[in-house]
């Protein structure tokens, strides 16, 4: 039996980065592992953070997942904005935004070349005024397109 234990517990932690970075990793300008945003919307929201990344070049990644199982938004929030490397190197002008869905937290993590146009208060304030009440009702892609509308119009 003492033989069996070490393999089974060595495919187990060769499988879990396997299916945690599948979890976590970007397929679009939105990453929707919650599945919670409608094709509809979805296809908005990729429209509007390209037209954003091609007029500006700050780069806009959006991911939804279902629980963060107890970690904390804000560090998931940094570790996934550094892990995906958002926004352009030498400038740090990305932006992401984490919703996750069962524990109702969000947060918007901006880099340090975006801070002096959207500051975290500014953030906090776009994500309470669009957030809250649309993922109330339900309607997560339209409160992350009008998010990104309102980090457009800044």
């Amino acid at each position: 039996m003492k033989k069996i234990i070490p393999p089974i517990i060595l495919i187990i932690l060769l499988l879990t980065p396997t299916v945690l970075s599948t979890i976590h990793t970007p397929t679009n300008h939105l990453t929707d592992g919650a599945n919670v945003v409608s094709p509809d919307w979805e296809a908005k929201i990729n429209a509007l953070a390209a037209d954003i990344q091609k007029n500006t070049t700050a780069e806009i990644a959006i991911l939804t997942i279902p629980s963060l199982d107890g970690q904390s938004v804000e560090t998931f929030a940094v570790d996934t904005f550094k892990e995906w490397g958002v926004g352009k190197k030498d400038i740090d002008n990305g932006l992401l935004i984490v919703i996750v869905v069962n524990d109702r937290k969000w947060r918007i993590e901006v880099g340090y070349g975006l801070e002096p146009f959207i500051t975290d208060a500014m953030a906090g304030r776009i994500g309470r005024a669009r957030f809250v009440d649309n993922f109330r009702a339900g309607e997560y892609g339209k409160g992350i397109f009008e998010a990104v509308q309102d980090i457009t119009s800044v």
